[in-house]
């Protein structure tokens, strides 16, 4: 399951269409492919042929490139309309269709070309030189539909629309790089809004895709194949509410926020995390910790995604979601938001972890880690610095 998630991730098909360039093909007038000479000879290009399917550019006898011709592709009927039909043809008996592109002093004027810069497989759609959609294979619905198939992978099943270049609705796509693999951000595009996010991790033997979607006061994410959870934010603190795979609620918990002057009021015997909010310092504590114990129990139990809960706990608060803040959570899971000041534990008797207390100076922090009176850690002394310079210590310790 995972090998096929990061194949279908990472490449755009398996190499597999080399049949069409047995014989010499051409376009006639009517856009009909035929193996008769015309005026359009059919040249392969190599660059944007990729897996099952074939680009060609067609160009005359000045060498001088006029059509684009894309091949081995099936275009979902409700993908057709007045406007681009003319430029889907199909081919018979295989019943496979096939995109003419026609190009206006060398730039695309009408119809549809391949998208280069994508390992997606996209194809514009102009009319008289303005972008108008984008057709493409929806990996996503074939990773949940779990399809390895030649048809899976070139069947053209969903669109991206443009309004005088801008998407109006659609996906934008990001590639991201990490540190041990690779991934996508995905930006689900509503109304010209961005509506949703898609994560998209991939490595060696693994995969994960989380769906990150904004609700009332709060977020909801879900692994398109696993389980979901939602986050309720309110000035209390906050609520996460836990989903399995078929969408049943299984848990809820329920963590309270205290501003750092009110730490009086946190259960020192029980562990509690410090977090930025407003450019200060909170803490935050779970209402019942064996809740929390019970909850982990069942999340390893069921082997739900570790992914989905990583990043769920980095949002402590409401957060301006966007491709940007995406990036840098899927870099650094641990510090990636620039949120998390680290955590105060309590156990057989003892503390560990980090204390704050307030610096000399206006919005600035004093740091002590107490347990271990050996350890580095314990003689680290941090003064009088602001909430976003201590994060970048802790990053190094």
């Amino acid at each position: 399951m995972y090998k096929f998630i990061a194949l279908l991730l990472t490449l755009p098909v398996l190499s597999n269409a080399q049949d069409n360039d047995q014989q010499q093909i051409f376009l006639n007038q009517k856009n009909e492919i035929t193996f008769s000479k015309t005026d359009l000879k059919c040249i392969r290009n190599e660059e944007l042929s990729s897996g099952y399917t074939i680009c060609y550019d067609c160009i005359d006898a000045t060498k001088k490139s006029r059509k684009q011709l894309n091949m081995e592709l099936h275009v979902k009927p409700e993908l057709k309309n007045q406007e681009n039909s003319t430029f889907i043809k199909n081919e018979r008996p295989e019943n496979r269709d096939y995109l003419i592109g026609e190009y206006k002093d060398g730039k695309p004027f009408n119809g549809f070309f391949k998208l280069m810069e994508s390992d997606w497989l996209i194809y514009d759609f102009y009319k008289e030189g303005k972008l108008i959609e984008q057709v493409y294979n929806d990996k996503f619905h074939t990773l949940q539909q779990e399809q390895d198939t030649k048809l899976a992978y070139t069947t053209l099943d969903a669109t991206n629309k443009f309004t005088n270049g801008v998407l109006t609705s659609g996906i934008k796509i990001m590639p991201v790089r990490m540190k041990h693999g690779a991934g996508q951000i995905i930006t689900v595009i509503k109304d010209s809004k961005p509506n949703a996010f898609m994560v998209a991790l991939y490595a060696e033997n693994f995969a994960e895709c989380v769906k990150i979607t904004r609700i009332e006061n709060g977020i909801f994410l879900k692994s398109l194949w696993n389980n979901a959870m939602k986050i309720t934010f309110s000035p209390e603190g906050r609520k996460i509410d836990m989903f399995s795979k078929d969408g049943k609620l299984v848990n809820t918990l329920i963590y309270k926020h205290y501003k750092l002057s009110d730490i009086a009021k946190v259960d020192q015997k029980r562990f509690y995390v410090y977090f930025l909010k407003d450019k200060q310092i909170y803490i935050e504590q779970i209402d019942d910790e064996n809740k929390l114990l019970v909850e982990e129990d069942r999340h390893r139990e069921q082997q739900e995604s570790s992914t989905l809960r990583k990043m769920a706990n980095n949002f402590y608060g409401p957060v301006q979601l966007n491709s940007a803040v995406l990036e840098r959570l899927v870099d650094d899971p641990y510090w990636g938001l620039g949120t998390f000041l680290g955590r105060h534990d309590f156990y057989e008797g003892k503390s560990s972890g980090i204390e704050y207390s307030q610096g000399t100076t206006e919005r600035t922090y004093n740091a002590d880690f107490v347990g271990d009176l050996n350890s580095k850690e314990t003689q680290t002394k941090i003064r009088n610095k602001s909430p976003e310079q201590i994060i970048e210590i802790l990053k190094k310790m």
